[in-house]
Formats: C-alpha cells, structure tokens, sequence
C-alpha cells in the first residue's frame, strides 16, 4: 500500500476516476506500481512471455508516466523515488537499448518503448526482434 495524506488522495482520486473512465476498468496507483515492479523483476529473471504481453506492461508505464506528470512535486518526487526508479532501474539493467521503439509503440514513446530484455528467448525474441528488423 502506498502511504497518502489526505491531500494527496483528493488530488490523486481525480486523476485515476478518470483514467478509469478512459481505459473501461479500474486503475488503481498501488496496482500500476506493483505490476511495474514485478515486470521489471520478471525481465530480470527472463521474461518468458509474448511481444503482446510484453508492450502491455509497457503501456502499463505509461498510465504511470501520465499519472504521476499531474500530480504535485512532492507526491511525484516521493513516487520515483520511493516506487519508479528503483523499478526503472532494474527494468533498464535487465534490457537493452533499441534502435527503434518496439511494436506498438505511441507516437512520441518514452524511453521504456526503445529497450527489450537482454535475455530474448521464445515467442519474445520473435515479436521484439521481428519488429526491430535485426
């Protein structure tokens, strides 16, 4: 559980209502975060799954990117530092950088869009390499 103040909760409580409504399921700080953290464990370990899997987690990041870019400085510095950036840490440790963003990518990708696991292995290393074009 991610500790708040009440002040905090009244400006996140906005921000995830409507991301909620956008995306049509519930979005929830302590979930994103947890699921980041885990991914970027699992990339660490050799994530074994699907291109399909793969950019979804990355989505993930960005509904992380979005939430924390309007909440204030204080929230949104106690947030990497507490949660993103050691998670970013290991995800950037466990991956390499590419020359293109992977498959599926936004316009304008971040920085999570142009990396892939140093360990490729399976149906993931044919999506994400097949999509590099190396």
């Amino acid at each position: 559980m991610i500790p708040l103040t009440a002040d905090e909760e009244r400006v996140l409580t906005p921000i995830l209502e409507r991301m909620s409504q956008t995306s049509h399921f519930p979005i929830t700080l302590e979930r994103l975060v947890e699921r980041w953290g885990r991914f970027s464990q699992e990339i660490a370990e050799g994530f074994k799954a699907t291109g399909y899997d793969y950019t979804n987690h990355l989505d993930g990041r960005d509904l992380l990117d979005r939430i924390v870019s309007e909440v204030p400085p204080s929230l949104r510095d106690r947030l990497f530092r507490e949660y993103l950036d050691p998670a970013d840490s290991k995800f950037r440790s466990a991956s390499r950088p590419l020359t293109r963003p992977v498959f599926g990518a936004p316009a304008n990708p971040k920085w999570w869009w142009l990396r892939a696991p140093n360990d490729l292995t399976g149906e993931l290393a044919a999506d994400l390499l097949t999509e590099e074009g190396q």
